[in-house]
C-alpha cells in the first residue's frame, strides 16, 4: 500500500490563504507521550491502529487524536515531520 501523504490544505480567510496539515497524534506505548504525524487519510480516526517510521523501522501505533493545524503552529519545520504510512 503506498504511503498516505498529507497534502496540505488551502483555506481563504479575509482575503489570504492559510496552509493547513491534517495531524494524526500517536503513541507508541499505552499511555505514552503523543507524537505529531502528517496524516490526510480522513478515514484514520481516534482509536485507529496505524504503520508509522519509527526509530526501529516501521512500527504499529494506536491514533490517540486527529486534529487540523496551521502550518504556522506546527512545533516543528515541514521537513522533520513523518507521516502515517498506512492504515492497519
Amino acid at each position: 500500500m503506498d504511503k498516505i501523504r498529507a497534502l496540505p490544505i488551502q483555506r481563504r480567510e479575509n482575503g489570504s490563504v492559510r496552509t493547513e496539515r491534517r495531524i494524526a497524534v500517536v503513541c507508541f506505548s499505552s499511555g505514552g507521550k503523543g507524537y505529531d504525524y502528517f496524516c490526510d487519510d480522513e478515514a484514520v480516526q481516534e482509536g485507529d491502529r496505524v504503520i508509522v517510521e519509527g526509530y526501529d523501522g516501521e512500527t504499529e501505533v494506536e491514533v490517540v487524536e486527529t486534529t487540523i493545524r496551521r502550518e504556522s503552529e506546527l512545533a516543528l519545520p515541514l521537513k522533520r515531520y513523518k507521516y502515517v504510512l498506512r492504515k492497519v
